[in-house]
């Protein structure tokens, strides 16, 4: 107790002299802290000689040296650090140092965090780590490392090491060794280099790896088993690499949660890898690729969290794309998609979230469908904003969803009964058919005749035109029809039951028509023919009549 007292009143009194005669915090220093005893334990310096600090530090932090003389030639000597064997964390940011001299690092066996990036080292000589067996965190990222002699066992010694950051470097190939007896190894940096290969064994003997970032190198393939084995692995990074294709047949383990692959060469979805996939709780990032289309059957038995197919230039989905899928979340923002078929709105169902932001939306009839989608689902949905048609435009689909309805109204095709009239200029005879008007087109107009006046003629239940037996036949008469017009008189609501109708498929016998078209003309020129000229009595007389139409 009295102890406590003593060491509490040397506390007091080393502040209150540091307060009147100043602070005991080396010059250049910042953030100093101290133990009971007064002594100083932590400093933040820049552009300070490391060697004149107190050897009572248990944290460095150094950083920005701008004097040359500070580390001369750029080598990091065994003296700056003699002493200071209390040291647990020491980081040393740009102070330009290009060489670390062996064994300059070896008095501190207490180290757990070393921070010597953003420096210009070239190579790291055989041991420097050797005798930190404590150390946690190595981080020798941003330097100008081109390889690293793995044949040494460079990183062997560093059995507690959890932490390895390497990125920002000049490395272009990592082999099988580099990591070896790394057991307890959970994050690896190799990001931003210029690495083209890797070693199919690897990572391998990394049993603890959850996390590793090959981002922003020059890889065009990935070993099918490169992360075999690595049943704690969480992560995967290669963002930023000259990737195009996956095999299926590459290997990875159920506990991964992402597969980040932006920023690379694809310009298919990878299918079979991601149906090799098979874990509901994992992401798989493809934005920022060469993705044009989702063809048939390309998200196909697809089990994902997440599929982000963000920034790529996606114009054409089709409607059987994902149609046994089970995906959460599907990123479909900044790509060139204009419409969507109304098919994939049973697919639509089957996600929670779909993002469809910063396209080329024409919010036209052919998406209404999904506009009400997007309505109805809102709370789950992104709202895109339309595109086009110009009254649409900068409008989201949710806005718009009542007028675009409104304006949607179905159209179907127009059929109806009328009456035509032919009456001979001449002789006064009318004939009346009812029948059926078909328009299917602009030019096309279908008449299907069902009715002919008695006296005229008569349809057989095969339906041709026979002429009354009390007509007599035996000899022709030519007539000359002209100004022969049809015109459609609207339809009606109802049709009198005792009109006869013949109603017809779409696929109307265009000959059968020809036939009984020509018969009606006949039986009109047989006819004005008897009741005129009487041939009974001018026997071999031909006569020529116009026929013209009477509204």
């Amino acid at each position: 107790m009295n102890l406590c007292k003593i060491n509490y009143s040397v506390f007091i009194i080393t502040v209150t002299l540091s307060i009147l005669y100043g602070d005991p915090c080396p010059s250049k220093c910042t953030n100093c802290d101290y133990d009971i005893n007064g002594q100083v334990t932590k400093v933040v310096c820049q552009d300070v000689q490391i060697q004149t600090l107190p050897n009572s530090l248990t944290e460095l932090w150094a950083s920005d040296a701008h004097q040359p003389s500070i580390i001369p030639l750029g080598k990091f000597q065994t003296y700056f650090l003699t002493g200071k064997t209390q040291l647990r964390i020491l980081s040393i940011r740009r102070y330009g140092i290009k060489q670390l001299v062996n064994g300059s690092l070896s008095i501190c066996t207490n180290l757990i965090v070393l921070d010597l990036s953003d420096n210009l080292i070239l190579s790291l000589p055989v041991g420097i780590f050797h005798d930190l067996n404590s150390l946690k965190s190595l981080n020798l990222s941003k330097n100008a490392l081109t390889s690293l002699d793995s044949s040494t066992g460079l990183f062997s010694h560093l059995r507690s090491l959890t932490h390895l950051y390497l990125g920002f470097n000049k490395l272009t190939r990592i082999n099988n060794s580099m990591f070896r007896n790394m057991t307890g190894l959970s994050q690896l940096g190799l990001e931003s280099n210029r690495i083209s290969t890797i070693d199919s064994d690897t990572f391998q003997a990394i049993h603890s790896l959850q996390t590793i970032n090959l981002s922003n190198n020059t890889l065009t393939n990935i070993q099918s088993e490169l992360f075999k084995g690595l049943s704690k692995l969480l992560r995967i990074e290669f963002n930023g690499n000259l990737l195009q294709i996956l095999e299926q047949t590459t290997v990875i383990e159920p506990s991964v949660r992402l597969i980040s692959l932006s920023s690379n060469k694809f310009t298919e979805i990878p299918t079979g890898f991601l149906q090799h996939l098979q874990n509901i709780q994992t992401e798989v990032n493809l934005a920022e690729n060469q993705i044009r289309n989702i063809p048939a059957g390309s998200l196909d038995k697809i089990h994902l969290q997440k599929l982000n197919l963000s920034f790529n230039l996606i114009e054409f989905i089709q409607f059987n794309a994902f149609s046994d899928c089970t995906i959460s979340e599907l990123d479909l923002r900044f790509n060139h998609l204009k419409s969507l078929q109304k098919e994939l709105e049973g697919n639509f169902l089957k996600i929670n979230t779909i993002l469809l932001d910063n396209n080329t939306w024409t919010c036209d009839c052919s998406l209404l469908w999904l506009v009400e989608f997007i309505k109805i689902n809102q709370s789950n949905h992104s709202d895109p904003v339309c595109a086009e048609p110009v009254q649409y435009n900068g409008k989201t689909m949710i806005s718009i969803a009542t007028d675009l309805s409104s304006d949607c109204v179905p159209t179907t095709t127009q059929q109806s009964t009328s009456t035509q009239k032919i009456m001979t200029s001449s002789a006064g005879t009318t004939l009346t058919a009812t029948g059926k008007i078909q328009i299917s087109g602009p030019s096309q107009m279908t008449i299907e005749i069902g009715q002919i006046i008695p006296g005229m003629g008569q349809e057989n239940s095969d339906g041709k035109i026979s002429t009354p037996q009390n007509h007599p036949t035996s000899r022709r008469t030519t007539i000359l029809v002209s100004n022969f017009t049809i015109l459609p008189i609207p339809a009606k609501s109802e049709t009198n039951s005792s009109s006869t109708e013949v109603h017809d498929s779409s696929s109307t016998n265009v000959g059968m028509i020809v036939g009984i078209s020509v018969g009606v003309i006949s039986l009109i020129t047989v006819t004005t023919a008897l009741v005129k000229f009487q041939p009974w009595k001018k026997i071999g007389r031909f006569n020529r009549v116009d026929v013209k139409n009477v509204e």
